[in-house]
């Protein structure tokens, strides 16, 4: 089993410089919610930044991640802090 900081470095190894995440309705944003715990420990590391957009009148939401060029180190407990 990962610990949370093999996650959080799988994760943030995983995006790209800029990624964007559209979802159609609030399940598909509910599914993705396990993950926006971690993406917000990375953005209070000053590691990312998130942009959420939300429509009303079509429910649909988006999710621009942007990755900062601080780099990740694997060798910092970043949850024991």
């Amino acid at each position: 089993m990962l610990t949370d900081d093999e996650k959080i470095e799988i994760i943030y190894n995983s995006l790209a410089k800029k990624e964007v995440l559209h979802f159609n309705d609030q399940y598909e944003r509910m599914d993705f919610n396990k993950y926006m715990l971690y993406l917000n420990f990375l953005e209070s590391q000053h590691l990312i930044k998130i942009k959420m957009y939300n429509s009303i009148l079509s429910k649909k939401s988006k999710i621009v991640i942007l990755k900062s060029k601080k780099k990740f180190s694997s060798n910092t407990n970043y949850t024991k802090r």
